[in-house]
């Protein structure tokens, strides 16, 4: 039996070059070259094993995410970005699968040092603790990370 990992990214690197496109696309390209059944979903995907999500609102996004999941055979999800996930684990599309999640860094605290208000702060950081806590794994750059990961979302 393969492997079977459903890969919950940004956005395809021809839309926009950037550090976790990059990262998503080459941990699905390796896989693949191992053998294992790598697909993905992200907005703009025209790579072969890429069901393309159509570019919207963040809410508009998490619903397409929430049916690629639910539809999806694979045996786990691994998601890139946990705001992406936030519908799929609140109306259980997992399906008992076991998730992977990777914490890029604090969402909620960049959008605070970038001049975003403080209740938008509040709210992001519940929807990546939400959806971090549900996580069999979560995956990390850096042991400072780590950390943030441990004493600000629990994990």
């Amino acid at each position: 039996m393969t492997l079977s990992v459903l890969h919950v990214g940004l956005e395809s690197l021809a839309l926009r070059v950037g550090g976790l496109n990059t990262y998503c696309t080459s941990l699905v390209e390796s896989l693949r070259a191992e053998g294992v059944n790598a697909t993905a979903t992200w907005v703009g995907g025209e790579e072969p094993y890429c069901q393309a999500l159509e570019q919207g609102s963040l809410w508009r996004r998490n619903l397409a995410v929430a049916r690629v999941i639910r539809d999806s055979e694979a045996d786990l999800v691994d998601v890139h970005f946990a705001a992406h996930a936030v519908v799929a684990v609140a109306t259980g599309a997992f399906r008992h699968r076991p998730i992977v999640v990777h914490f890029q860094g604090p969402w909620a605290d960049e959008s605070r040092w970038t001049g975003g208000s403080f209740l938008v702060s509040v709210i992001k950081r519940r929807i990546e603790r939400f959806v971090l806590r549900r996580a069999e794994s979560v995956v990390v750059l850096s042991h400072a990370f780590a950390q943030v990961a441990i004493a600000k979302y629990g994990v």
